[in-house]
């Protein structure tokens, strides 16, 4: 799957940085705060979406 996206947020969490993004769906991916900072993401910029299926997990509503 792959589309595009707005960054509504950035939030440190468990030593990694998670980025959430304003998709029809609540979506949020996990990087390295290196890779943050290769490429600056701040609330509201434009993002590219590509999710590898191997590597996605579906949580209940209301649970993150």
């Amino acid at each position: 799957m792959s589309g595009t996206g707005g960054s509504p947020g950035v939030e440190a969490h468990a030593g990694r940085v998670r980025v959430w993004l304003e998709t029809p769906f609540a979506m949020s991916a996990e990087v390295t705060p290196a890779a943050l900072a290769a490429l600056p993401l701040r609330p509201g910029d434009a993002v590219w979406v590509a999710v590898k299926a191997s590597q996605v997990r579906v949580h209940p509503a209301g649970v993150s």
